[in-house]
C-alpha cells in the first residue's frame, strides 16, 4: 500500500501520553473510535432512519466481527444525547437515548427479566425488583398505578414488561441502542424467535423510540420471522472493506498509527498489506492487533517490527474462523459471495423442500457473552 494513502484526520497521540505507564497508553488506544468511511456512512443511515422512521421502527445492524459496530453505537449515543440536551438544556426529565449490552444467561438462555431490569435503571425508573408490585385503581375518574401490598411475590415477566412500555412513554428515549444483540434471539426454534421478535418490537409499538439491535450476522434473521417486522424493521449491514477499497483501508490504517502512543512514532508502511490481510480489511481486528504490539513493545524495550507485528496475529485457526463467518454473514445479507470467497456453491434442500444455495463450509455460530454496561465512555476521535 503507499503511504500517500494517508487518512486526511491530523488527530495523533499527545506528546506527554508517550511516556504515561504502558495501562494509560493502552487504554487511550483501545478507547480511540476513528471516523472512516464505512462507520460514517452506517451512521449517516441510521441517523436517517431515526429521523424519518415510523413509530416502533427496529433497526437491524449487522457486520462481522471487529468491524466497529460497537463503535457506533458508542458515538451515536453521544450524539443524540447532547443534540437532544443542547437543544433542551432545561430538560430535567427525557432520556433521549439508552446504550445497553445484551449477554446470554449461563445456560445459553437469555433471561428477559434481568434485560428488562437494565433497562429500566438506564432509563432511571424504580428498579422493579426492589419495588411492590402495581396495580391500577380508578380514583375520582382517574386512573393510578398504586403499590400493591396484598401482593409480595417476585414480579413476573409481564410486571417488568408494562413497567417498561410505561417507562419508555414518561422518558421518551429517541433511541435504544442494544450492542450483541444475538444473544436475545438466540433459539434453536423458529417459532421462539418470532415469539422474542414480537415481544421486542412490542417494546415500542406505540412510541416515537426507535430501537436498533447490533450483532453478528445471524441476527439478520430477526426482520424476516414476520411481516410486521419486514414492514417497520430494517437491516444496515456494516461490512469490512472489500480488496477493492484497499487505498480507503489504508487510511484507516496509517490513522490508527498516528494515535499509536509509542515512543518515537511507529511506521507501518513496510507491514501495510500484511495488517490489511490479517484484520481481514476491519478497524476492530486491526486495532486489537496493534494493541498486542503496543504492549509487546513495551515488554520487550524495542520498536515494533516485523516479528512484534507477527507475534501480535491471530492465529491461523482463529482468523480462519473469523474469515469463515464474514463470508457466509455476507452472502447471507447481500445475495452474492464475498469476492475473496473461493468456495464453491452448493443447492441445499431446506425442510420445506425448496432449494437454497449455500457453501461447501458453514462456520459455526459464536457464543457471545458480555456485561450489560449504559455506556463504554469511549473517546471520539477523527471525524466520527
Amino acid at each position: 500500500m503507499p503511504r500517500g494513502t494517508n487518512s486526511d484526520c491530523e488527530e495523533r497521540c499527545p506528546d506527554d501520553l508517550v511516556n504515561a505507564p504502558i495501562k494509560f497508553r493502552l487504554q487511550y488506544f483501545k478507547n480511540a473510535i476513528l471516523g472512516h468511511d464505512i462507520f460514517d456512512d452506517v451512521l449517516e443511515k441510521i441517523e436517517a432512519a431515526i429521523e424519518c422512521g415510523l413509530p416502533g421502527t427496529m433497526l437491524v445492524l449487522v457486520g462481522p466481527a471487529g468491524v466497529g459496530k460497537s463503535s457506533v453505537g458508542d458515538v451515536l449515543h453521544k450524539r443524540v444525547s447532547e443534540d437532544f440536551f443542547e437543544a433542551n438544556p432545561d430538560d430535567k426529565h427525557t432520556i433521549p437515548s439508552v446504550l445497553l449490552e445484551a449477554w446470554s444467561g449461563e445456560e445459553g438462555r437469555f433471561d428477559f427479566k434481568e434485560f428488562y431490569e437494565q433497562i429500566l435503571e438506564a432509563l432511571q425508573a424504580p428498579l422493579i425488583s426492589n419495588t411492590l408490585p402495581e396495580v391500577k385503581r380508578v380514583i375520582c375518574g382517574r386512573e393510578f398505578f398504586l403499590p400493591d401490598i396484598t401482593n409480595r411475590r417476585a414480579p413476573t415477566v409481564s410486571a417488568y414488561r408494562a413497567r417498561l412500555r410505561r417507562s419508555i412513554r414518561e422518558r421518551k428515549p429517541r433511541v435504544l441502542f442494544f450492542d450483541e444483540a444475538s444473544a436475545i434471539i438466540a433459539s434453536s426454534k423458529p417459532d421462539r424467535v418470532r415469539s422474542k421478535s414480537n415481544t421486542l418490537r412490542s417494546m415500542v409499538n406505540s412510541s416515537n423510540t426507535t430501537m436498533i439491535l447490533s450483532g453478528a450476522y445471524d441476527l439478520y434473521d430477526l426482520v424476516l420471522q414476520t411481516g410486521q417486522l419486514a414492514r417497520r424493521g430494517d437491516v444496515i449491514h456494516m461490512p469490512a472493506y472489500l480488496p477493492s477499497q484497499k487505498r480507503k483501508f489504508a487510511k484507516v490504517l496509517y490513522a490508527l498509527q498516528d494515535l499509536m502512543p509509542v515512543k518515537g512514532g511507529c511506521d507501518l508502511t513496510p507491514f501495510a498489506d500484511d495488517l490489511s490481510n490479517q484484520s481481514l480489511f476491519t478497524t476492530g481486528l486491526l486495532k486489537k492487533i496493534l494493541t498486542n504490539a503496543i504492549a509487546l513493545s513495551d515488554k520487550l524495550k524495542r520498536p515494533i517490527d516485523e516479528e512484534i507485528l507477527s507475534l501480535s496475529y491471530y492465529k491461523p485457526a482463529q482468523l480462519e474462523k473469523l474469515q469463515l463467518e464474514m463470508f457466509d454473514g455476507y452472502y447471507k445479507v447481500e445475495g452474492v459471495q464475498h469476492p475473496n470467497d473461493k468456495r464453491a456453491l452448493m443447492p441445499v434442500t431446506t425442510g420445506e423442500g425448496s432449494a437454497e444455495v449455500s457453501t461447501t463450509t458453514t462456520a459455526k455460530k459464536r457464543g457471545r457473552v458480555g456485561k450489560t454496561i449504559p455506556t463504554r465512555g469511549a473517546v471520539e476521535h477523527g471525524h466520527a
